[in-house]
């Protein structure tokens, strides 16, 4: 939610705050924040709209880490490539 936040162009000092506000929200209401109506989102900034449930989806959330060794396809096809051939090269191992 704070890249989201950050993206649509709120300083990350600010998108933190607004986020510990959404986080205790959730938290009182016993619910998580892709179950969270639209409204509630934009009662505490805003700068919320409906493309949020996209940024905060399990799939771009994964897809948007590229450090190598996380969880992206991209970095897990990379992985795969380099021990194939580390495993190629090493076959007493």
């Amino acid at each position: 939610v704070a890249d989201y936040l950050v993206k649509k162009g709120v300083p990350f000092r600010d998108a933190h705050g607004i986020v510990g506000k959404l986080v205790l929200d959730c938290i009182e209401a016993n619910i998580s924040l892709d179950s969270m109506p639209l409204e509630a989102y934009k009662k505490v900034s805003n700068v919320f709209d409906i493309d949020i449930y996209q940024a905060i989806s399990l799939e771009t959330c994964v897809q948007k880490r590229l450090t190598k060794g996380s969880p992206s396809r991209k970095c897990m096809n990379d992985s795969i490539v380099e021990y194939k051939k580390y495993l190629s090269e090493n076959k007493d191992y």
